[in-house]
This record gives C-alpha cells, sequence and structure tokens, in this order.
C-alpha cells in the first residue's frame, strides 16, 4: 500500500509560479525541466542531452524527487549547469552566471524566492515568499 503524501500549503503557490519562472527561462534559451527524471544524475544525463539536439547552453531543472519534497515540504532545489565543457573552458564563470541569470529571473515572481549564496556547486532551492 502506498502512503499518502500530506501536501504542503505552499505547494501550490510554489508550484505555479514555477511553471512560469521555467517558461520563462525557457524563452532566454534554457532547456528547462520540471519533475524532469528520477534524480539528479539522470536529469542532468537526459538534459544534456536534450541541450546538445537543441543546441541550448543553459539548463535548469528538478527531478521527481524534488516534486516529492516540493509536496511535502512546500520549497524546491533547481539543479543547473551548461551541457558542453567549451563553455566553462572559455568563460569560467559560466555555470555561476547561470545560476544568477535564473536567480534575477524569479525575482518577477514575487510570490516566491530564489535563495542562493552564489556558489555554482551548489542548487538554488526556490520557496514561497513570506511576503509575497
Amino acid at each position: 500500500m502506498r502512503r499518502r503524501t500530506r501536501i504542503h500549503p505552499d505547494f501550490d503557490v510554489v508550484k505555479e509560479n514555477l511553471k512560469l519562472l521555467f517558461k520563462d527561462l525557457r524563452k532566454q534559451g534554457f532547456v528547462a525541466k520540471m519533475n524532469f527524471s528520477c534524480c539528479s544524475g539522470c536529469g542532468s544525463y537526459e538534459c544534456k542531452e536534450l541541450a546538445t539536439k537543441q543546441k541550448k547552453n543553459k539548463i535548469v531543472f528538478y527531478h521527481r524527487q524534488g516534486e516529492d519534497g516540493l509536496k511535502s515540504q512546500g520549497n524546491v532545489y533547481l539543479h543547473y549547469f551548461s551541457p558542453s565543457d567549451e563553455f566553462t573552458a572559455e568563460n569560467p564563470d559560466w555555470d555561476k552566471n547561470i545560476g544568477y541569470e535564473i536567480v534575477e529571473t524569479s525575482k518577477r515572481y514575487p510570490r516566491i524566492v530564489a535563495e542562493w549564496d552564489g556558489n555554482p556547486d551548489k542548487c538554488i532551492l526556490i520557496k514561497r515568499n513570506p511576503n509575497g
């Protein structure tokens, strides 16, 4: 028997704003996938394949485990990176710039807030803005 997960009260607000954020990021040239693949390893591999086919150089996604966390805790971690080492070789701050672009774009949606310390090796936390 599968256990029912109690849905966090912030789930609907965060999910709706995430949809808008990801739509915006796609317009900015990202491969942006929500609730995609089973985990970060598989999601990274599959997004990299998509980005190569679509000739895109920015990726952001969260996986099914992240969706489970969003449902139960009301927040989600976004994974982001460039699909190719050539971008980071030419610009060592490329992944960091991708992170900043995501955070800046999220500011268009006052009902959510992005928490990130600027470290490109860390995910970006998206949660409900307590003031929004």
